[in-house]
């Protein structure tokens, strides 16, 4: 296109657009100027949501006398309009006249030519039919109908691709109106469907005996009516086994797919028709397997036959000449499927089953799974499907890695030897009694140890071993595994021929299967040295690798000994961080550094001596694992574990570690959503083992509020982590983030549940009681939630306690601020401050004997005491109540020690331990995190720094000396008898040790 022809790329003037316009965009769109192509898709974008383009788009598209390219772009430019814009309701939605345009004529482009045009067309027709069949496009399935029986064999192939694409997109839809709209559709189609799928069969059959030229094409015409025969089938109609019509289609299927397996067979093994005919076959199976999992009970005619199908070609010499792997699969999990299926199993007692067809199933399977038979298909699965094939040794011996990655995961849904692993599995599991039988006799007669020259010997003895390990729990009281580990299987890991390896690596996988099952713990000593020995540098890569997940195992275990795990633990530890750095592909370093990772967990701090290489290799490996997520999070929980392991000494590490926490935090991050979590443990971890802060550490806070705003479910580790800053380095967190955290809850705590609000506040408590001068002057607008919560008597207990926390720590460190916030409160609401702190004082004294922590009730006790004795005539108005509670506190804090005497079991005297301490460490360990903690409580805390009834005691006689003799006792005759005498009782008992000198004589007499 020249340069003067830029001009058509803009915006089309009020006489709207030209077809001549929409073709040059076009063709801008597929040249290779850059320019060009950036121009167009600019004004392509532009002009999509103008009325009317998409009409001159099918213009372009009708037109086959233009380039194919250029017409390819108009239909994928049409397709991602429907999508956009032909809903009704879509923002700059197409116009339903332009809509009544284009649809009758994309059924004139049904004949295309060129394949991907009509590719496209086919794909956006269903995209349409999504939306406007059947009530605005009702001439659409007609019209298919009369394309599918067209002379013309190129109509027949685009509307039978056509319709497949329809009736996909109307089976998507969940809405029960659509569904009975579909299930409509789907009875009138499904006729004319087996008739035509019929036809086209019988001829892909003709055609492929004859050798004709179009039995490729008429192949792939069969592939796509037993899609959308399948969807039909399946997903149209309500219960499909009850349809006559389906049954008959059912029944004749076994029959149909025997044809074909055996023309191919006969015609087309190694011809450029087989991929094609096998797609047909398993088009066909895939159908048989639908109506088992759609239709359980119904299945029952079907259940005989399809065992007996699957019998007869995976299991039999005869029917295996005509198997392939994707064709055996798909029979191996459709017999899995009838033996596990929940509806054919009845109960223990059958004679309670209630349901016939249960019953009948039973009955079937029971008929079909005779002793001879189990005895077929276990010989079958162990001696044929079990052992290693040679294109898997060869893939062992050229990508030792991805051997091991086809064995994981879901690869026995496509892969055979792991499909072949599931079923036997299933079958032992279902006929427990007579398969034990069948391979305890199979490992009898194979004990004589297997000459390494004999090849085929050790490939069979593999499979048995890989049976026993399969089944492992099923065979827990019948065979002894330390003896045969002590004896056998450490003679046969002792042979260290090339070929033994296969042996080496088997035994090594069956000794992790039995780890959990059976295996005295005397002998772990030996099997740690076996796997040692196996994981060094002068084995085989798969074995190595193999005996590293077996390690894991065993550490993984209940039975696990650290203590005895440790002489072993250095080399363990450097066998595996050198096959870390040796294998390539980033799951395999996944999978040997969760190894690791467990083993730091599991040892703590035992592991520093050992772990500078490790620590010194993973920022190259985090550099290097960019694109691998999984990978860097394995990376990260490693560095979590590395970090509580060191302890004090991780803050050496902070140059690396700092970085990696705000990129898995950092929220504008695309990887974030795979890293955040573990990062916000890593940085957990960091400030808790922190022995001083740093301003990068500090610095990491910016984007905890962002992590916070994006999911309440990080509130908890993310209100620990603030936890974890304020014991660290108080002062600097409160100067730098205390104004803007609280700002950050204020805005939050309105939309939060109660429980995220609990969390909240227990920040703020930890402000007040961490950094008390910095914190009650910018935690006011928490303190007004808190008083509006307690003000309007939240029934929620924990909820409320929470509140009365806050406050109470308020009252304790400023009357003033505490005081301040009421008045505040008061004028929100319209309400003197004297008529909010009565309210607030009766909830307090009503409400708290319904809270169950004994902490909270003795730090709201102490505030109470403290607010009695500033002898205001409103708070002395409550005495009485503020004495019961007061009392009843202190008789739950008290405790007898050895000598008799009573003390407040949640004091700490100077220099001692914290009786009932309670962080948010679950850990019993001492790190740096806790012994903050613990000297923060036993110097800060009143909790533990005051005993309550001395506080009492004192606070009592301090009242008495702001009052006149009279007025003190006046006030103590407002106070009930029942109260009096257990403030008496505090006064007068002699059993409660004093650990400060109060005189209360004085007050005994007003007793």
């Amino acid at each position: 296109m020249a340069d003067n022809e830029r001009t058509f790329l803009k915006l089309p003037d009020k006489r709207g657009f030209t077809n001549m316009d929409v073709l040059k965009v076009l063709e801008a769109g597929v040249s290779q100027n850059p320019v060009f192509l950036k121009q167009a898709e600019t004004t392509l974008k532009e002009w999509e949501v103008m009325p009317g383009f998409y009409s001159h788009i099918f213009e372009v598209i009708s037109n086959r006398n233009l380039d194919v390219s250029v017409r390819w772009l108009a239909a994928v430019t049409l397709k991602n309009g429907i999508e956009r814009y032909w809903r009704k309701s879509a923002p700059h939605g197409m116009s339903e006249s332009e809509k009544a345009r284009i649809r009758p004529r994309m059924l004139s482009l049904i004949g295309e030519p060129i394949n991907q045009i009509a590719t496209q067309l086919g794909v956006l027709i269903g995209k349409i039919a999504r939306y406007d069949v059947p009530h605005d496009w009702p001439e659409l399935l007609p019209a298919l109908i009369v394309g599918i029986q067209s002379e013309d064999s190129l109509i027949q192939e685009r509307a039978l691709f056509t319709l497949h694409h329809v009736i996909k997109s109307l089976a998507s839809k969940r809405l029960a109106g659509d569904r009975k709209s579909f299930q409509n559709l789907a009875d009138q189609l499904l006729v004319p469907m087996l008739e035509v799928w019929n036809v086209h069969l019988d001829t892909t059959v003709l055609q492929v005996c004859e050798k004709q030229d179009a039995a490729q094409e008429t192949i792939g015409k069969s592939i796509i009516c037993t899609k959308i025969l399948r969807k039909l089938v399946v997903q149209g109609v309500r219960e499909p086994l009850r349809d006559t019509r389906i049954c008959r289609f059912a029944e004749v299927l076994f029959e149909k797919i025997k044809t074909l397996l055996e023309i191919r067979n006969f015609f087309l093994i190694g011809t450029q028709l087989d991929a094609n005919m096998k797609k047909l076959i398993i088009n066909h199976v895939k159908i048989i397997a639908d109506l088992l999992e759609r239709s359980p009970l119904l299945f029952l005619p079907l259940i005989t036959p399809s065992l007996n199908f699957v019998a007869d070609y995976v299991f039999t010499v005869e029917g295996q000449r005509f198997c392939f792997q994707e064709f055996a699969v798909k029979l191996m999990n459709l017999m899995k499927a009838l033996i596990l299926c929940a509806e054919y199993k009845p109960a223990k007692v059958i004679e309670e089953t209630k349901e016939v067809a249960t019953l009948e199933a039973h009955k079937m399977k029971m008929a079909f799974f005779t002793p001879s038979k189990l005895s077929q298909l276990f010989h079958c699965l162990v001696g044929e499907y079990l052992p290693l094939k040679e294109e898997e040794l060869n893939k062992w011996s050229n990508d030792p890695e991805e051997f091991l990655h086809e064995e994981g995961g879901e690869s026995w849904k496509y892969s055979l030897r792991p499909c072949a692993e599931s079923l036997f599995l299933a079958i032992f599991h279902e006929y427990s009694t007579v398969m034990c039988s069948l391979l305890l006799a199979l490992v009898k007669d194979n004990t004589a140890f297997v000459s390494a020259e004999d090849f085929q010997g050790i490939l069979r003895r593999d499979a048995i071993y890989n049976a026993l390990g399969l089944v492992s729990f099923e065979l827990f009281d019948q065979i002894d595994f330390d003896n045969w580990f002590s004896t056998s299987l450490l003679e046969e890991l002792r042979c260290t021929e090339p070929n033994y390896r296969v042996l080496r690596r088997r035994i090594v996988w069956l000794i992790g299967r039995w780890t959990n099952v059976k295996f005295s713990t005397d002998l772990r000593p030996v099997m740690y040295e076996v796997l040692l020995n196996l994981m060094g540098n002068h084995e085989d890569l798969v074995v190595r690798l193999e005996a590293a997940e077996t390690l894991r195992t065993a550490m993984d275990d209940f039975d696990f000994s650290v203590e005895q795990f440790m002489p072993y633990l250095q080399l363990s530890f450097g066998q595996l961080f050198q096959l870390l750095k040796e294998v390539n592909e980033c799951d395999t370093k996944l999978h040997v550094l969760n190894v690791i990772s467990l083993m730091i967990e599991l040892v703590g701090a035992e592991i520093k001596p050992y772990v500078g290489g490790l620590i010194q290799f993973l920022p190259a490996l985090w550099e290097a694992s960019e694109q691998h997520n999984m990978l860097r999070c394995s990376i990260i929980s490693t560095l979590v574990h590395i970090v509580k392991g060191l302890g004090e000494f991780s803050i050496e590490l902070g140059s690396f570690l700092i970085p990696v926490i705000h990129y898995a935090t950092d929220t504008t991050q695309s990887a974030h959503v795979y890293l955040i979590d573990d990062g916000l443990e890593l940085w957990k971890a960091l400030v808790e083992n922190s022995p001083v802060s740093s301003p990068a550490l500090l610095k990491l806070y910016d984007n905890l509020p962002k992590v916070l705003e994006e999911s309440s479910e990080y509130l908890l580790i993310g209100c620990q982590i603030m936890k974890s800053y304020l014991y660290l380095c108080p002062e600097e967190f409160m100067k730098s983030y205390g104004t803007p955290t609280i700002a950050f809850f204020n805005n939050e705590v309105q939309d939060m549940r109660n429980e995220g609000v609990i969390k909240v506040l227990g920040v703020i408590d930890q402000m007040i009681l961490c950094s008390p001068t910095l914190a009650v002057n910018v935690v006011s607008p928490l303190v007004m939630f808190a008083l509006k919560v307690i003000y309007e008597d939240s029934e929620m207990p924990l909820f409320l306690c929470a509140c009365f926390s806050l406050v109470s720590r308020l009252v304790l460190t400023s009357r003033q601020h505490f005081l301040q916030a009421v008045n505040e409160f008061g004028s929100q609401i319209n309400a003197s401050p004297d008529s909010v702190l009565n309210r607030i004082l009766d909830v307090w004294i009503d409400r708290m004997s319904y809270f169950s922590s004994t902490e909270k009730r003795k730090l709201m006790s102490i505030a109470l005491i403290s607010l009695l004795a500033s002898g205001s005539p409103l708070v002395l108005d409550k005495i009485c109540g503020i004495l019961m509670r007061v009392c009843e506190t202190i008789q739950d804090v008290l405790t007898r020690e050895e000598d008799g005497q009573e003390v407040d079991r949640l004091f700490a005297s100077p220099g001692s331990f914290v009786p009932e301490f309670s962080g948010d460490d679950e850990e019993s360990r001492t790190t740096e995190h806790t012994k903050r903690q613990r000297k923060v409580l036993t110097t800060m805390d009143p909790i533990h720094v005051l005993s309550l009834p001395d506080y009492f005691k004192e606070q009592i006689n301090k009242l008495r000396g702001h009052l006149s003799p009279s007025d003190f006792e006046g006030l103590m005759k407002t106070v009930d008898v029942e109260t009096m005498e257990m403030v008496k009782d505090f006064f007068e008992n002699t059993r409660i040790k004093p650990v400060s000198p109060i005189s209360s004589a004085a007050i005994i007499k007003f007793c």
